[in-house]
């Protein structure tokens, strides 16, 4: 977050000439395309891989070579959006198979050979950052040292080799002493950090993080009064940021989850620390389930799931920005009514997968009320106005603790370096003596955001 800024209302006149020299480019983020499964629809009873922009809800394109009659589900996306990775599975046959697709070319390989999945079955997969290595939950098979695998699949060779199998190697993904089990929902973060989930007889044992190299211990976050720790997520680019869903051991009718934060593991004392909590009421609800946890490479924005317990039963995707502390898209994307196979909590999670993609180069928000951005593509922009009403701690983090005052509409602006004059009003009002956080937004002509810039601060003097 930029510096504070200060400003006399009865002064605005004279800052004008100071706003090319206090003008410092922000870089902003973007809007936010997700990777999740959804049932198929009509007829049909299977699983499909759906891509969204969750901050408008419009349904992106995949090709045809993801979507079948099996189940496709968890699926994981590179940032740069180029490369997908899934599972494909059949019920009725028993059959898993991990799949890698190119996005620009719909070109496709399976991961493993038929031999393989089917002599130890691999589950929810996981694609690094740079796109070059997938990892797996597997259990150990019988005869070998390890009761629970991580396999890592080197991919580097994709596309130009499409026909796999791909080489792998196993790590041992247990705890001493935890028995017989098996990996799920592995999630990969910076510096070849990997966070997954144990299960031995369906039951979560807590989150484990080591480093893929194995240069450092396994680390286990353990359950904690009767709970339940599951679906671990991590930010690629950022090494401050673990989630994960907590919930109540088996033994209710209802079992409704929260999304709580961690420290990322220290490599060497495997320490947590004081900064385990849960995550605003925006995110959880009493009665109904969040699930699902994600992240955006920076960290920035998380996404997640809560299944509605009303009526219609369906879940619902959104978007929770933590600089902002608003939900990007407050209606949420609908996507249905999950089957129970996905809400099985004792034999697979569903996934969630994030990526940007960028509307602004960056913004600004001069002391003058100069409101400055670089469009990469022609966007309604205006801002979000909150004001600072405290501190507290967000992601582990010192944040303003924000009030809403209002939305202020700019124009709708072609692609290029674009400066419009705000006031300093909001819905007609001058802005009462204080600090404000100030953010500029890129608007689609639904009127959802599109995009968020960096957050800056400005301080109103009488």
């Amino acid at each position: 977050m930029g510096p504070i800024r200060t400003l006399s209302v009865r002064a605005i006149a004279g800052l004008a000439s100071l706003a090319g020299i206090l003008a410092v480019a922000q870089q902003a983020d973007a809007n936010i395309i997700a990777a999740t499964e959804q049932p198929a629809g009509g007829s049909r009873t299977d699983l499909d891989v759906a891509l969204y922009d969750a901050t408008t809800g419009a349904r992106v394109a995949l090709p045809a070579s993801v979507n079948t009659t099996d189940d496709e589900l968890h699926p994981s996306l590179t940032p740069d959006g180029r490369r997908l990775v899934f599972e494909r599975s059949n019920p009725t046959t028993g059959t898993h198979r991990i799949v890698i697709v190119d996005l620009s070319t719909g070109r496709s390989a399976d991961l493993f050979t038929g031999f393989e999945a089917a002599q130890v079955p691999p589950t929810s997969p996981a694609i690094s950052a740079d796109g070059n290595t997938v990892v797996t939950g597997r259990p150990g098979p019988s005869g070998t040292a390890f009761d629970q695998l991580l396999t890592v699949t080197d991919v580097s060779s994709f596309p130009a080799v499409s026909t796999g199998p791909f080489p792998h190697h196993d790590l041992d993904g247990g705890q001493n002493g935890e028995g017989a089990g098996q990996v799920f929902e592995p999630a990969l973060g910076p510096g070849g950090l990997v966070a997954w989930e144990p299960r031995v007889s369906g039951l979560a044992q807590g989150v484990s993080v080591r480093t893929l190299d194995a240069s450092g211990p396994t680390c286990l976050l353990d359950d904690f009064n009767g709970q339940d720790l599951s679906q671990p997520a991590l930010a690629a680019a950022s090494t401050q940021d673990m989630l994960f869903v907590r919930r109540l051991l088996p033994g209710g009718a209802t079992r409704p989850g929260d999304i709580w934060f961690a420290p990322l593991f220290p490599s060497s004392t495997c320490k947590v620390g004081g900064s385990v909590a849960a995550l605003p009421a925006l995110v959880n609800t009493p009665s109904q389930d969040e699930s699902r946890p994600a992240l955006t490479p920076d960290g920035r924005y998380v996404g997640f799931v809560r299944h509605q317990s009303n009526s219609n039963g369906h879940s619902v995707l959104f978007i929770w920005d933590s600089l902002t502390q608003t939900l990007v898209n407050a209606a949420g994307v609908d996507l249905g009514v999950l089957s129970p196979r996905e809400l099985d909590l004792l034999v697979a999670h569903g996934n969630l997968s994030l990526r940007v993609t960028p509307v602004f180069q960056f913004t600004n928000v001069s002391l003058s009320g100069i409101v400055s951005a670089q469009l990469l593509t022609s966007a309604g922009v205006g801002i979000l106005v909150q004001r600072v009403v405290g501190h507290h701690r967000v992601l582990g983090r010192r944040a303003p603790k924000l009030k809403l005052v209002g939305r202020v509409p700019l124009g709708h602006f072609k692609r290029g370096h674009r400066r419009v004059r705000w006031n300093h009003k909001v819905n007609g009002h001058r802005l009462r003596p204080g600090l404000y956080q100030v953010t500029v937004r890129a608007l689609a002509r639904n009127g959802r955001i599109e995009d968020l810039g960096h957050p800056h601060l400005i301080r109103i003097r009488g």
